[in-house]
C-alpha cells in the first residue's frame, strides 16, 4: 500500500511497481483507492484491476476487466461509512477475482490510496491496511505519518518511509 501527501509520486511509484511485476511473469492486482483522482476507473469511485500488460504511456493499463464501485465524492471524510463499506465489497470482488487466476501467477495487491491523511482519511487508511491484509506501506515523504502508522497498526505489518521521487 503506498500512502502520503498530494503530489508525491504515489500513483507513478504504483505504476512502476505494477510494471515491474508484469515484465517478471506475474500478474498484479492494481487498487485504486484514491476518489479525487482514481488511475483505473472515474473520479469518485474506488477500482481495482489486474495487470496483464505493462502500462502504456498515452493508454494506461488495459482495464477491459476493472472493476469499479462509485462512491460518489472527492474525500473518504464527506461520507466514512460508505467510503469503508465500499473497500470491503471490492476487496471480496477482487478476492472472487482471484481465484479464477492460477496462484502462482497473482504478483501481490498493490494499492494507491487517497493524499487526505488527516483525520478521517487516517482512519480510512488503517481500515485499508486491514481489509486487505497488507504486509508492507510504503510512506512518500511524511515522516510524522510513517509514526502515526507504526503505532496503530499491528507489528507485523511493515512500515517504510521514502522519500518523493525526483521531479515531483
Amino acid at each position: 500500500m503506498v500512502v502520503g501527501p498530494e503530489d508525491v509520486g504515489k500513483t507513478t511509484l504504483c505504476r512502476t511497481l505494477l510494471n515491474w511485476a508484469v515484465r517478471a511473469g506475474r500478474l498484479p492486482v492494481f487498487v485504486d483507492l484514491d476518489v479525487n483522482q482514481n488511475l483505473i476507473s472515474l473520479p469518485g469511485t474506488i477500482s481495482s484491476v489486474v495487470v496483464e500488460r505493462t502500462a502504456l504511456v498515452e493508454e494506461g493499463f488495459n482495464i477491459d476487466s476493472q472493476i469499479a464501485y462509485h462512491y460518489g465524492y472527492k474525500t473518504p471524510a464527506e461520507n466514512p461509512t460508505l467510503y469503508k463499506r465500499l473497500m470491503t465489497v471490492l476487496k471480496e470482488a477482487i478476492n472472487l477475482r482471484c481465484e479464477s487466476i492460477h496462484s502462482s501467477l497473482i504478483g501481490g495487491v498493490i494499492i494507491n490510496t487517497t493524499s487526505w491523511i488527516k483525520d478521517e482519511g487516517f482512519r480510512s487508511l488503517i481500515h485499508a491496511a486491514i481489509e486487505f491484509d497488507v504486509s508492507v506501506i510504503l510512506v512518500l515523504d511524511q515522516e510524522r505519518l510513517r509514526v502515526e502508522l507504526k503505532r496503530d497498526l499491528p507489528e507485523d505489518i511493515q512500515v517504510v518511509s521514502l522519500p518523493k521521487s525526483g521531479g515531483v
